[in-house]
């Protein structure tokens, strides 16, 4: 039964962490280059490189095998694409000043330092913290977080049949890769509004209403 509900939480994260700011980054990514093609042909002279929705969509209906020859591409890339946003997301330390300053945490997300609290847990909690750490402490070593977090988490599952622990562990894994994906796709479209404001000079400019939405 432990080792079904480890699987079982292993799954989730996968899908949460992983998979979905992947699938969300991916259709982020794709309203930006539906919104820059005419920057497209305008810069490679030809219609080589344009993926509009029509070409996707034509893709995706002519695979064989009811789709799933383009499913699994598609599945693969989005796992690669989270583990990049799931790992570039970690690289952050705490910051006390982010915690009561909405901009200073926004200045830090948009390059790309994603500001976290810097205790792992309310201080206001510790008190509590430190009673439940001496039931699983073992004589003569005291479990700090990095090592207690875990083994409670491991307790809870075998004994509780539901837990709201994990599901707070997603919810904020993919809080974070997502603000990653936000941030990078801002810069893009930043880097887009600049091409295009040369651009309409030579009578090219992007969809500014798909580039709006992204």
């Amino acid at each position: 039964m432990n080792e079904l509900l480890a699987k079982l939480v292993d799954i989730t994260y996968e899908l949460f962490g992983v998979l979905l700011p992947g699938l969300i980054a991916s259709a982020f990514l794709l309203l930006w280059w539906f919104a820059a093609e005419p920057l497209q042909v305008a810069l490679f002279g030809s219609s080589d490189f344009r993926i509009g929705p029509l070409n996707l969509w034509n893709w995706l209906s002519s695979s064989s095998n009811g789709g799933l020859s383009s499913f699994l591409p598609l599945l693969v890339a989005w796992y690669l694409l989270g583990q990049v946003l799931l790992s570039a997301s970690r690289h952050s330390i705490g910051d006390a000043q982010s915690v009561d300053n909405p901009g200073r945490r926004v200045f830090r997300a948009l390059t790309f330092r994603i500001s976290r609290p810097p205790d792992p847990y309310d201080p206001a909690l510790k008190p509590l913290y430190h009673a439940v750490a001496a039931k699983f402490n073992v004589p003569g070593v005291e479990l700090q977080w990095v090592q207690f977090y875990p083994v409670v988490k491991s307790h809870l599952a075998e004994h509780l049949s539901k837990s709201l622990v994990t599901l707070y562990q997603n919810k904020y894994t993919l809080h974070r890769s997502i603000t990653m994906a936000s941030a990078v796709l801002f810069w893009l479209s930043i880097l887009t509004c600049l091409s295009s404001g040369v651009g309409i000079v030579c009578g090219v400019a992007a969809h500014w209403v798909l580039l709006g939405g992204s």
